[in-house]
């Protein structure tokens, strides 16, 4: 988490980091969590668009350039969390971005690299932005943008359920793409549950006993593990176990709340996915609904799912071109000779390929960094302070998750994940700030605020000339879009783009 370090920058708050400042309204732009909220809003509406990804990434891109465009006339610029905390946190995330503007300088189509740039540095700084609201009272503030996902999830939830009693209703058999409505690809939905899953556990956690809402999330939470047995989504799984496991290692006893119901959430989705998905449908003569049967006979066939050409695809593109890659978002063009996909489903070797292995390494260190500090936040805890305990567990969970799943998946690409990961950052950010009391940010030199302004208008042209002549052709989608955009500079973003 990029967040002021408490040994360099020692700074005071105008209210104790738990409590609620009076008189402070959660959606007032200026000392609210307005941009967190609204947020959670766009990523609940990304699941009901009716023409998947596309729209999804037109949303995506609509949001981030609002965003910036507001930055502007902001008084406190989110760059200031970064550009006023000289660490080597701090220089590891400049690096990786300069690097970047570098490889794109050099890359075949500089427009659409420098597209991808813009979208990681706006996703960045939104998730600072995020970041300096929670960190204004996380203890409150994290819950209620933990409520408002929550809402968005038990309305998908309520259409799936709308689906399947249907099916029921005329026995007929569903295919696993009906089950995961909004989305191009049922992938797709699972990278977002990678990170979904686990906050709403953590909402489940930090919920006092005997709330009658509780139940409430904790069987939503369950139902969306049923839709994750439902999709067989594998790289999910394995990344949730991972940071379920990696969690309990790490902070024992202390995490021990939030993996039991983790573990319970997950068993109560397979007792569901079993009665209502699997035994009803069997009973009035149909197929189990969804692909959980199947797991194990894809993975005998197949582990990797047809990955290593890919990752072959990758490793070669980094022998060649080791110092500034191919450019952001080339991948595509350069695997389209294989017909292989349009990233290598694995984030090391994408950043490794795309931006240069020097970028790659800032990256690693950056997150390395990030972690450690994150883990490093327990010694400010008591033992007896179980919240804070489970939301310390919920994001070092949510974030192994993220960096096991992305090792086979494109999470960091997808749009609906992207913002999903945002969110999780500016509240794990956020949260480490309030523990560290360092949740004002300094007032930035005049020169300073110049840079950040010239910053984000270069990101807003870049997303303008990266974007605007690709707009005619997303009127259209599967394989007739296909034919239609061969030959033309695509980028990857779109569905069958090819930068």
């Amino acid at each position: 988490m990029i967040v002021p370090s408490p040994q360099r920058q020692p700074m005071s708050s105008t209210h104790p980091p738990f409590g609620r400042p009076p008189g402070v309204k959660f959606l007032d732009d200026r000392t609210g969590i307005f941009t967190s909220m609204l947020l959670s809003a766009v990523i609940g509406c990304s699941y009901f668009l009716d023409r998947g990804h596309d729209d999804q990434r037109l949303l995506q891109i609509a949001f981030l350039s609002l965003f910036c465009i507001n930055a502007l006339f902001r008084k406190s610029n989110p760059l200031a969390t970064m550009s006023s905390n000289r660490d080597f946190l701090s220089w590891s995330v400049l690096a990786f971005f300069l690097l970047g503007s570098v490889s794109s300088a050099l890359a075949m189509s500089p427009r659409h690299a420098f597209l991808e740039v813009a979208i990681f540095l706006m996703l960045f700084l939104l998730a600072l932005r995020i970041a300096e609201e929670v960190a204004g009272d996380s203890k409150h503030y994290v819950p209620i943008v933990l409520k408002a996902c929550a809402i968005g999830s038990a309305l998908y939830a309520l259409e799936i359920v709308v689906i399947y009693l249907t099916a029921l209703a005329l026995r007929s058999q569903p295919s696993v793409e009906d089950f995961t409505p909004g989305f191009s690809n049922i992938r797709f939905l699972n990278h977002a549950q990678t990170i979904s899953l686990p906050l709403l556990v953590l909402l489940c956690a930090l919920d006092k006993p005997g709330w009658k809402a509780k139940w409430g999330y904790l069987a939503l939470t369950a139902f969306c593990w049923t839709l994750l047995f439902i999709t067989a989504g594998r790289g999910t799984f394995v990344g949730l176990l991972a940071g379920t496991v990696g969690v309990f290692a790490v902070r024992g006893k202390h995490a021990s709340a939030f993996c039991k119901t983790m573990l319970l959430t997950a068993l109560a989705g397979m007792a569901m996915y079993a009665v209502f998905f699997t035994w009803i449908p069997a009973a009035i003569g149909l197929e189990p609904f969804g692909l959980a049967g199947q797991v194990v006979q894809r993975t005998a066939a197949d582990p990797t799912s047809l990955r290593g050409p890919l990752w072959t695809r990758a490793l070669e593109l980094i022998a060649a071109h080791p110092w500034s890659g191919v450019g952001p978002l080339h991948y595509a063009h350069f695997a389209i000779d294989g017909q292989l996909s349009a990233h290598p489903h694995n984030w090391i070797l994408q950043i490794g390929a795309e931006w240069g292995l020097p970028a790659l390494l800032c990256l690693l260190a950056a997150i390395g960094l990030s972690m450690r500090r994150l883990v490093l936040t327990a010694s400010r805890i008591s033992a007896d302070d179980h919240g804070n305990q489970n939301m310390l567990a919920a994001w070092i969970a949510t974030g192994l998750a993220i960096l096991v799943d992305g090792l086979v998946s494109g999470s960091i690409i997808m749009p609906v994940s992207q913002l999903w990961i945002a969110l999780y950052i500016g509240c794990a950010s956020g949260w480490v700030m309030s523990i560290n009391s360092t949740s004002q940010l300094p007032r930035q030199p005049r020169l300073r605020r110049c840079v950040n302004t010239v910053l984000l208008l270069l990101a807003l042209a870049a997303v303008v000339i990266g974007t605007g002549s690709d707009m005619g052709s997303r009127g259209s989608l599967g394989a007739a879009a296909a034919k239609e955009n061969q030959g033309r500079n695509n980028p990857r973003i779109w569905i069958n783009g090819y930068f």
